[in-house]
């Protein structure tokens, strides 16, 4: 963004040879730039992508980018997809001044492979204007109050009742609150390992688990698993006599949970709420 004394003009710059990272905080890699007029209006702009990367499947680590849009705190523009998956740039370029934003999209002659894309840009550049509506309440997620009593992004807070509160409130990582792990001096499961030298080998999915690895804990083994194939590891501990389940997501934007197995149900303990990035 170049910031000038009465307009901010913003130019989306994709790298034609690879993905374009990027490099911000939370699982949406969102980070975000402010510019003062000279008449003291604000402006800010927020780009992230639209959900976490994920390193699998066609262009998985390089999802499509967004971008939101503030003056003087109020939202114009919110999660505009300035660049498709696999980084094919829509947008080429912003400009915002004291009570509005223009926006133009690349047309077919800006894009080299105009014809290898799937959606195919317009012949002609095609713009359109966001007003800033002074009447509209300021975002107050994204400017709040009090910002040193806000979480920040990607931090967990824990929905339990009463009785369950201080443990899962313990499962939060001291020194990063984004994580969640089963303390070393909470008690663990006794696991003895399954022989599959024998002839012939079990058939471990009829043994209800799957992907189970066993990591040494002292005298202990504490089993890590991924429950149902559901993209989340499991590690099983006790408390008060209790065998219980932290499920920990691998998609980072997903909320964990600790959940007890009860007549065949899982049953929910507590959540981990994760503070999501504002768009």
């Amino acid at each position: 963004m170049r910031c000038g004394p009465d307009r901010a003009d913003i130019a989306v710059i994709i790298d034609p040879d690879g993905p374009d990272e990027l490099e911000g905080r939370g699982a949406l890699n969102a980070a975000y730039a402010d510019c003062r007029l000279a008449s003291g209006v604000s402006i800010r702009i927020k780009a992230g992508y639209e959900f976490a990367p994920m390193p699998y499947g066609m262009c998985g680590g390089d999802p499509p980018k967004q971008l939101s849009l503030w003056i003087d705190k109020h939202k114009i523009v919110s999660r505009l997809i300035y660049a498709d998956i696999c980084s094919e740039a829509w947008v080429k370029s912003i400009v915002v001044k004291a009570r509005e934003a223009r926006r133009c999209d690349l047309a077919k002659s800006d894009v080299p492979d105009a014809a290898d894309r799937g959606r195919k840009p317009p012949d002609q550049e095609v713009c359109a204007t966001f007003a800033a509506d002074a009447a509209s309440p300021p975002d107050e997620s994204e400017f709040p109050a009090n910002p040193r009593d806000e979480a920040n992004v990607d931090d967990l807070t824990v929905e339990a009742p009463p009785a369950m509160r201080a443990l899962c409130t313990r499962l939060i990582d001291s020194e990063d609150h984004s994580r969640v792990a089963v303390p070393s001096e909470v008690p663990r499961r006794t696991w003895t390992a399954i022989k599959t030298d024998i002839k012939p080998a079990p058939d471990l999915d009829k043994l209800d688990f799957n992907a189970t690895t066993f990591v040494s804990a002292g005298d202990t083994k504490a089993a890590e698993f991924d429950l149902e194939n559901g993209g989340a590891h499991a590690k099983v501990f006790l408390h008060k006599g209790r065998t219980l389940i932290l499920l920990d997501p691998v998609n980072p934007v997903l909320d964990a949970a600790v959940v007890m197995l009860h007549k065949h149900k899982a049953e929910t303990v507590c959540t981990f709420k994760r503070k999501q990035e504002n768009f």
